[in-house]
């Protein structure tokens, strides 16, 4: 992953107010900038700001430079004082929830792979449903079912493979 890190000078509240405004509202990034995610960060005391754009690589960096650079004074938070663009070398986050009262989706046109270093649990208070064209559970050691009524439909095989 790679990083451009620019820095603003010159930058008031009501500017930073209308870039939030005007990221919240836009579908995905501005045309020409492949980006995967970003983030803003705001001091108001001294009136800075720290853009930090993400890209899937570096070359994904390269593609995006021209857009970038050629951005309008009026699209950015204040006056760029320092433009770096770096190889993210370190990631570590928390743990991450993700809380809601309606529908959560998950969409991904490729695989999706969970993986998890210690248990996974999947729980639901309604049904759980697993649908594909080949379901497969595993265990190395024991895989389990409990349930009050178990039903299995179509071509059912079990083995000790």
């Amino acid at each position: 992953m790679h990083a451009r890190v620019v820095r603003f000078t010159d930058v008031t509240q009501e500017r930073i107010d209308q870039i939030v405004s005007r990221i919240e509202d836009a579908d995905g990034p501005p045309p020409g900038v492949k980006s995967s995610a970003l983030k803003l960060f705001y001091d108001a005391e001294q009136s800075t700001a720290v853009f930090v754009g993400f890209f899937a690589n570096e070359q994904d960096l390269r593609d995006s430079e021209e857009a970038l650079q050629s951005m309008d004074a009026a699209d950015t938070p204040g006056t760029r004082a320092s433009i770096d663009r770096c190889e993210v070398v370190v990631e570590r986050d928390g743990d991450v929830t993700v809380k809601s009262a309606a529908k959560v989706t998950i969409e991904s046109s490729g695989d999706l792979t969970l993986d998890a270093g210690g248990n996974l649990n999947l729980s639901a208070k309604q049904n759980v449903t697993l649908k594909g064209i080949s379901v497969a559970v595993e265990g190395q050691a024991d895989a389990k079912v409990k349930a009050a009524a178990l039903t299995l439909a179509g071509m059912t095989s079990f083995s000790a493979s």
